[in-house]
């Protein structure tokens, strides 16, 4: 089941990708959402979660179309009012290779089909081959790559988008192709 966090299941879901963040062993293919990012994200924004019998196991944030330097548009320029970015989203070690990236980025999209935003945005490690995948399966495509985040080590990233078609809001589409 997906659904928004509650207040109270918030600590939960920064236990959780810390969690997920200690195992990895390439650290730079996951940039750590701050505490008072979740919170924020959480007053604001979206802060979903996906369980499985009451546990916890996946995160999506969405950042909505407002002013807040974590909204990709800034990068794109695109107006933000058009965009929402998806900040971060991540699975629980042991709950991997049963669809639930996919589901946490499919139930993403249909919130922004609802609210008829024109453009999602994400952004992957190049080195991160399961989460871009994942991203392509859901008709993301590569927008450009560049240096992201440099208070993080200035890591490259793959900026990735898709387009939302107005008149049919339940299909998007390609926005450019621009692969690296």
């Amino acid at each position: 089941m997906i659904r928004k966090l509650l207040y109270n299941e918030i600590e939960e879901a920064i236990s959780l990708q810390n969690r997920i963040y200690d195992n990895l062993i390439d650290k730079d293919l996951y940039i750590m959402t701050t505490p008072n990012d979740f919170y924020d994200i959480f007053e604001k924004d979206y802060l979903l979660g996906y369980f499985i019998n009451d546990k916890l196991v996946g995160v999506l944030t969405i950042i909505t179309n407002r002013l807040y330097e974590q909204n990709l548009c800034f990068d794109c320029n695109l107006d933000y009012k058009d965009c929402y970015t998806f900040d971060a989203v991540y699975v629980d070690n042991e709950y991997r290779g049963k669809g639930i990236q996919n589901k946490l980025l499919e139930y993403g999209i249909s919130i922004a089909e609802e609210k008829n935003i024109k453009y999602i945005l994400s952004t992957v490690s190049p080195n991160n081959v399961y989460s871009h995948h994942n991203f392509e399966l859901n008709n993301f495509i590569v927008y450009k790559q560049m240096i992201k985040y440099e208070k993080y080590l200035s890591r490259s990233k793959k900026i990735l988008i898709i387009r939302s078609e107005h008149n049919e809001p339940k299909r998007f589409s390609i926005l450019e192709r621009n692969r690296f």
